[in-house]
């Protein structure tokens, strides 16, 4: 059996082919696939469609659920917001309240103190072994994910 042919092979025909003009689509695909879409579209569930889409009532509780939640993040992360949190109890230091960065700060300061005496205790094969783990784990959520959405959600 003989290697697919190449136009490269002849040069007369590879010159031809390259001074020919792109191919042009039909003047009436754009109206077409416009058509589809809008009828695609117009056949999907009201909360598939552009927000812009929903009904009004529908937008309003969304817009209002998206507000109570950054306002929920922003007053968590308040450093006064939490009685716990409001000031550091130290020998000689008085009680000053913490900012929102200093706040932070610590706070990935002693995660990250906590997780070097973790890793020091541990030996290598055992972080190997999680690290596979975790990405056999996120592997198959993600095939599962991607069987779920073929199997119900995607119903074409």
């Amino acid at each position: 059996m003989s290697a697919p042919f190449e136009p490269k092979d002849d040069p007369a025909l590879h010159r031809l082919l390259r001074d020919l003009p792109p191919p042009s689509a039909p003047p009436e695909l754009m109206a077409s696939v416009q058509a589809a879409l809008r009828q695609r579209t117009a056949s999907q569930a009201w909360w598939k469609q552009p927000m812009s889409a929903w009904p009004y009532a529908a937008r309003t509780i969304m817009v209002v659920a998206l507000l109570l939640i950054a306002g929920t993040i922003i007053f968590l992360s308040e450093a006064g917001s939490n009685p716990l949190l409001r000031g550091r109890i130290a020998a000689g230091v008085e009680n000053q309240p913490l900012s929102s960065w200093q706040l932070g700060l610590q706070s990935l300061s002693a995660i990250g103190v906590a997780a070097k005496a973790i890793a020091s205790t541990l030996p290598q094969a055992i972080w190997w072994a999680v690290g596979l783990t975790a990405i056999a784990f996120y592997g198959g959520c993600l095939g599962a994910g991607s069987w779920v959405y073929h199997r119900f959600v995607d119903q074409e």
